[in-house]
């Protein structure tokens, strides 16, 4: 196939699909379906860089949602979806009004009930809104770093465990 054939039927998948590459980039999710290769392997190279772009960040979104979704403190690792987190918060705003000598009881990840002491509570909350912040700020970094790459190689390198 020569690249006006190429071309055409980049175009013609897309018009009849509705596909743009701005529309990749408002839902990055539609790259998962397989029937976008023909699409995907037509692009010219500046659009690739685009497509690739919105994968990496999308990839980026994800490693950052997992590493949100636990938390580790003092050797126990606890869920931090985002019910818990407002658990978390609420009885740690609680109890920053009441320094009396309460015990609070909280629930690991595999169920096991640690006793915190009132101070001990807030230095769990606090490590934890520390680590969400630094999570969330990577994130950010590494998703700016990508859209100041300059080639798909570029992008692709870029990587949440590095």
């Amino acid at each position: 196939m020569d690249l006006m054939q190429m071309k055409w039927q980049k175009h013609a998948y897309g018009l009849h699909h509705g596909l743009s590459v701005d529309l990749v980039r408002q839902n990055p999710n539609m790259l998962d379906n397989p029937n976008l290769r023909v699409w995907r392997d037509s692009l010219e190279a500046s659009e690739a860089l685009v497509v690739a772009k919105c994968e990496k960040q999308r990839e980026i979104n994800e490693a950052r949602d997992e590493a949100l979704k636990r938390f580790e403190f003092e050797g126990e690792v606890y869920q931090t979806g985002e019910a818990s987190l407002g658990k978390i918060y609420s009885k740690a705003a609680l109890l920053s009004q009441n320094d009396s000598n309460v015990i609070v009881t909280w629930i690991t990840e595999d169920n096991r009930r640690v006793v915190f002491s009132v101070a001990k509570f807030k230095e769990f909350a606090t490590a934890l809104m520390e680590e969400q912040e630094s999570i969330v700020f990577k994130a950010r970094a590494l998703k700016d770093e990508v859209e100041r790459a300059q080639s798909i190689d570029a992008a692709e390198a870029i990587s949440w465990d590095r």
